[in-house]
């Protein structure tokens, strides 16, 4: 699977890729087609006028009301809009296919290289990157593969790639840190009573918030200035996983340390609101 497309309400994967490559081609073929003839349309009403006293007679003569020209005008707005929100998308699309990568795929790849500078290991080698020709002919003939086994090129197994992400999760977690949880938070978007700072700051994501009950213990694996993510340790159920999510870093502290002044300076500002 490539990603999950909001727009069409369908992942996009090796079965589907092609034909919505070729969606998003159209799309922008036809918004720039659109946009053009707009724009001559618009020319042609504006300087209506002069086509009268000077044109040669041919010229189309176009008449917009106020209503109809605020709405060629909307409508040319947004056909430029998506020929470049699109064209992006589609360019992204066209590079994933061209290196035969996936989204994810890309990040891995991205990580590795940093991983492995920093480790001094060698250099890894991306295994399903066949050459732009052979990686457009899979885009066209894909359906003939299972979408689990798929050509890679000499020197590399069929797993590499499945070995690299499974030691960047393990390096993840090693550098993960242990907190525990010191206030309640119900898990809401916008603390501002309990978490002021946290409430004006919050992250860039859609991923969940994860509420918290003092004496929680958590791992937390990414960190904003207000904010860390991560998951609730679970004792028991070996191999099990609990809720991942953010939460206010004012409402940890970490295990083997004391809590910062910064964290500890916003929990004093809310101890008199009710956390939140």
């Amino acid at each position: 699977m490539d990603h999950h497309c909001p727009w069409i309400n369908c992942c996009v994967g090796h079965e589907n890729h092609c034909y919505f490559t070729f969606f998003l081609t159209s799309a922008v073929l036809g918004c720039l087609h659109a946009s053009i003839v707009l724009a001559i349309c618009l020319y042609h009403a504006i300087n209506r006028v002069w086509y009268v006293y000077h044109g040669t007679g041919q010229e189309p003569m176009i008449y917009l009301t106020l209503t109809t020209l605020l709405l060629t005008l909307l409508a040319t707005g947004m056909a430029i809009g998506v020929v470049f929100a699109v064209g992006a998308l589609l360019y992204l699309q066209v590079r994933g296919i061209i290196r035969n990568r996936t989204t994810i795929e890309d990040w891995i790849v991205e990580k590795a290289v940093y991983r492995r500078e920093e480790q001094g290991l060698p250099p890894f080698v991306f295994p399903y990157d066949l050459g732009w020709k052979r990686n457009l002919h899979l885009l066209f003939r894909g359906s003939r593969y299972d979408g689990i086994r798929w050509p890679i090129i000499d020197g590399c197994g069929e797993y590499d790639l499945t070995m690299e992400q499974r030691a960047q999760k393990a390096d993840k977690r090693s550098r993960a840190r242990l907190y525990t949880a010191r206030r309640a938070y119900s898990g809401r978007w916008l603390p501002l009573l309990g978490y002021p700072r946290a409430a004006l700051a919050p992250p860039c994501s859609d991923e969940p918030r994860l509420p918290l009950a003092p004496g929680q213990r958590l791992r937390a694996t990414r960190q904003r200035r207000h904010w860390l993510f991560g998951e609730k340790i679970i004792e028991a159920g070996e191999g099990q996983r609990g809720d991942r999510g953010w939460f206010p870093r004012a409402a940890a502290t970490p295990t083997d340390a004391p809590h910062d002044a910064h964290d500890a300076h916003e929990a004093d500002a809310a101890h008199k609101h009710k956390p939140d």
